[in-house]
């Protein structure tokens, strides 16, 4: 073993002996850390929600081969039990049809013992209703005034036809309007390939909608209803609606003064921003580019048209493809805190690029597809990032629609997204500002349900999702639903479990009291920390991370305070690089972040010394031993846990530090 003898050194004068330490540095060797454990988490969702048998029973000769793709949730009769409106049409991609796709729209009513019954001829006078071709977009507002909620489709003849001619594919808006006596269906606006929908409100307050599509022009109509039900074209200037993402936003007035919208192509993930200004819809920003090129390749997409030129951007150091129908789709309207203005999310879909540099041609079977959520705001007239602090950002899943809603009950909104084939993607507001991603085990687990069981052929039914309070009492309940079509030779003839609908009642709100330990800026997971969480009643838990480092802690009504341990953590970790990076920060060659800077206090005193880059070198050395437990930090307030009391509701949020280890090579999975 080298052996070394320290002398004491004035800080004061350190700097005369910085050259020697470094020398002493470069000829010792590092340590590593070896560390494995893991703990599972108890699926809780009967705790959350009431499984509804046979919620809803279909016909067979009506259903067979129909999409329920579009489903929405609204109270049509009054009684303060939301109910379903479902519309279907039919994917056959064996015809070359030249008319209106096969459809009709369904409305189902909740009734006290919380099952379904066919409502639709009671509110239309009639059992079948045509939209006038397939949907894609939907949207719920009182556009005519009434005190009644209404419902607008975006229609368009996309149902896989052979005949790609566009000549075919084109449909009116369809607004489903209350009226004396029910319901009644209006087509309108000019015809398109529509795909977008959004709404706002005009300075009167009356409620309009608009949307575009993939064919036709992208000039704006901007239609609210009269007392008739009757469609008013109302002034949009020169504001232009794109066919994929857009939302309005009220400026902190009464109405609609601000528009939030992705570019067209090539420039698919550009944002644009109009404001409403004397009247008039004006174009204020753009920003067209806000992701760097790197490179192109040769692209053929899931259509199987020849090989383009497609850009390669990156994003968030990934090389991803910028074009080739990769773009934002989707938006909600957000509020961070219920005093906030508001932002829009946008979904960004885009995919990663192995072999980027490697390779020069790509099929989209051969990329990463991947979705995340983007914020944006208008200030000053100009349209800016607005940093979404999101858990587990990027979503490898599939999905279409996002939300952004109460789901836990505070008062602050949250983000849904409703992934296929899962259950939804829920990231809770934690009151700070970030959005924890929901533990899934607090939800339903319906790829083992009898509706869609696995390794069957049922198993590739798209199922899709929403939450709502469909039975009044403020509690989000959770629907599903077949989106991608009913598989009719999966379950026969007999649907009494409903042909692939299930419906499940919140029995209390969703929280997200879940622990995170992870560590590093890289977020690796800390599998088997121990928690003691002790209540103000004296109720004391204990739990364990698991092998996502996480833990999930049930709803109180008390104050509580928890205490962290990790009784393994494994090989040492620190190094002598530890030490460099402690010098390099004192002669301000290195800048270290917050946990960090408790890695490197080794005394306590505060402060960063040329001590404390000692104190390392002599742990190396085996002249001291520095304590290897992980120290554990509400990293809200910057206090020890331990130390540091959570109200009812709170989601804690934890730092996690070993002492000494300043570069973060300690590996809790490794």
């Amino acid at each position: 073993m080298l052996e070394i003898s320290i002398m004491p050194i004035n800080t004061d004068s350190y700097s005369l002996h910085l050259h020697q330490i470094v020398k002493l540095i470069v000829i010792l060797v590092a340590s590593c850390a070896s560390f494995s454990t893991s703990a599972d988490t108890p699926n809780i969702s009967d705790q959350y929600f009431e499984d509804i048998a046979n919620p809803l029973s279909l016909n067979f000769d009506t259903y067979k081969g129909l999409h329920s793709v579009i489903l929405e949730v609204i109270d049509v009769d009054q009684d303060g039990l939301k109910d379903i409106v479902v519309h279907f049409f039919e994917p056959d991609r064996s015809q070359q049809r030249t008319g209106v796709t096969p459809n009709f729209l369904k409305v189902f009513r909740l009734t006290s013992s919380f099952s379904f019954e066919d409502y639709t001829e009671k509110l239309f006078g009639r059992e079948l209703i045509d939209l006038g071709g397939a949907s894609r977009n939907i949207e719920v507002a009182d556009f005519n005034n009434d005190g009644l909620l209404d419902v607008v489709y975006s229609i368009n003849q996309e149902d896989g036809r052979i005949d790609a001619n566009n000549e075919y594919s084109d449909g009116e808006l369809a607004a489903m309007l209350s009226t004396s006596e029910g319901y009644e269906i209006v087509n309108f606006g000019t015809p398109s390939w529509y795909h977008s929908l959004g709404i706002g409100m005009l300075p009167n307050g009356t409620n309009f909608v608009t949307g575009n599509g993939f064919s036709g022009g992208i000039k704006a109509e901007l239609f609210s209803f009269n007392s008739n039900n009757e469609p008013i074209l109302n002034n949009s200037g020169d504001l232009e609606i794109p066919p994929n993402a857009f939302r309005f936003l009220n400026g902190n007035k009464d109405h609609s003064t601000q528009l939030i919208r992705n570019a067209n192509h090539p420039n698919m993930f550009g944002v644009i921003a109009y404001e409403l200004i004397d009247n008039e819809w004006t174009k204020t920003d753009e920003n067209l580019n806000p992701y760097l090129k790197i490179g192109e390749i040769q692209f053929k997409g899931w259509n199987g048209a020849d090989y383009d030129t497609v850009d390669v951007i990156d994003i968030g150091g990934v090389p991803s493809i910028g074009q080739g129908g990769f773009s934002y789709a989707e938006s909600c309207t957000l509020k961070v805190y219920p005093e906030a203005d508001e932002i829009v999310v946008l979904k960004l879909n885009s995919a990663e690029i192995p072999n980027f540099g490697n390779q020069e041609y790509y099929e989209q079977n051969e990329l990463n597809e991947y979705n995340i959520l983007i914020g944006f705001e208008i200030k000053n007239s100009e349209v800016i990032r607005h940093p979404l602090k999101i858990d587990k950002e990027k979503i490898y899943t599939n999905f279409n629609f996002i939300d952004c809603l109460d789901i836990d009950g505070d008062s602050y909104q949250d983000i849904v997204a409703y992934a296929y084939k899962t259950t939804p993607l829920i990231y809770i507001n934690n009151q700070h500002g970030e959005f924890n991603l929901l533990d899934d085990t607090k939800l339903p687990d319906i790829e083992n349900s009898e509706v869609w069981p696995a390794n069957t052929a049922a198993a590739s039914i798209e199922e899709s999702s929403i939450l709502r309070d469909f039975t009044g009492d403020g509690i989000p309940d959770l629907f599903f639903w077949p989106a991608n079509g009913i598989a009719i030779e999966d379950f026969g003839n007999d649907f009494t479990e409903g042909l692939g609908l299930k419906f499940f009642v919140g029995k209390e709100f969703l929280s997200a009291s879940v622990l995170g330990f992870t560590f590093g800026d890289d977020a690796k997971p800390i599998a088997g920390v121990e928690v003691t969480q002790t209540e103000s009643d004296g109720t004391i838990t204990v739990y364990a991370s698991d092998s996502n480092g996480q833990i999930t802690l049930p709803k109180t009504i008390n104050t509580y305070t928890l205490q962290a341990f990790l009784a393994d953590t494994g090989s040492d970790p620190i190094s002598v690089q530890d030490a460099l990076f402690v010098l390099q920060h004192i002669v301000e060659l290195r800048t270290l972040d917050a946990d960090q800077i408790k890695a490197a206090d080794i005394n306590g005193d505060g402060k960063i010394t040329i001590q404390d880059a000692l104190k390392v070198l002599q742990h190396n050395v085996e002249l001291t031993t520095i304590n290897q437990n992980l120290i554990f930090y509400d990293a809200n307030t910057g206090n020890l846990l331990s130390e540091t009391t959570f109200n009812p509701g709170d989601t804690p949020s934890i730092t996690v530090i070993r002492l000494g280890d300043v570069n973060e090579s300690f590996d809790p999975g490794g």
